[in-house]
């Protein structure tokens, strides 16, 4: 997987599209992503949790959060949006009335309420066009209305389980000691499981191998201390659990199309 530091140069755009294949792999992105599902079905599987989604349900995916979807095909509509465009239209304490959340959030309007909620994602495609001719206002003001209605009406969403309910004990535990875990062994051990038995069962429910999950993991958090720019390479990679700062490289550059240190290069817009 290659993910792009930025999609496109863009903080901001809404598109409509239709999904019958499964996601390839387990990803994320730098920006909030909202699904409005017109019609359909998916089954996002995001961090330790699964979530199936239906008509008429929204689902809002924080930035980098690990994610892939599933199951049968879903004619959607994406928004894809950052706090810097809000911010640009918004102050920060207005944003909080939004209650944005940290975590993967759900959102199944009640029957009275659902018109008002396909009129606005309608308002919403409409004003992209007027976004792409840079009159973007209009667009930020429809999506607060939506963000906003969606944290202070009723939620009717009642979240399912996964089939293999240890799945999300499995990966909780990787995304809190990816930086500790020095083998699949070790995994495998903690829960009582075959090594053979725990690869297939991940692989089956997430749809990608252990060792790519850990990496992406890993990776992600790399990111963030490079962002921050405190530690040395050296010291990022031995606190995200590589065992070498060359395997580091190996696996980051796999990960995000570009060096750790081109990617603090750009981050801090030093060049490349």
């Amino acid at each position: 997987m290659q993910l792009k530091i930025n999609a496109g140069n863009q903080d901001f755009y809404v598109k409509k599209d239709t999904y019958k294949e499964p996601m390839a792999s387990m990803h994320y992105h730098i920006a909030f992503e909202l699904y409005y599902v017109i019609s359909g079905e998916r089954d996002y599987f995001i961090e330790d949790r699964f979530l199936k989604v239906s008509d008429g349900d929204f689902l809002l995916i924080p930035p980098n959060t690990m994610h892939r979807t599933a199951g049968k095909g879903a004619t959607r509509v994406l928004v894809h949006f950052t706090e810097p465009f809000l911010l640009r239209y918004f102050t920060r304490e207005t944003l909080e009335a939004l209650v944005i959340k940290d975590k993967p959030f759900v959102f199944h309007p009640a029957k009275e309420d659902r018109e008002f909620f396909e009129k606005t994602v309608s308002r919403l495609l409409e004003e992209w066009d007027s976004f792409v001719r840079g009159q973007e206002n209009h667009a930020a003001y429809v999506l607060f209305e939506l963000l906003f209605r969606m944290n202070s009406t009723k939620n009717d969403y009642v979240e399912q389980r996964y089939s293999d309910q240890r799945i999300s004990r499995i990966v909780q535990y990787i995304n809190e000691n990816y930086s500790r875990i020095t083998s699949i062994d070790q995994v495998a051990d903690t829960f009582y499981l075959s090594k053979f038995y725990l690869c297939r069962l991940f692989a089956k429910e997430l749809g990608v191998s252990m060792i790519s999950y850990l990496n992406m993991i890993r990776i992600r958090a790399a990111c963030a201390m490079i962002e921050a720019n405190k530690l040395t390479m050296t010291e990022i990679a031995l606190q995200c659990g590589f065992n070498s700062s060359s395997y580091f490289c190996k696996v980051f550059k796999t990960e995000m199309g570009i060096s750790p240190k081109t990617y603090r290069a750009k981050f801090l817009g030093e060049g490349s």
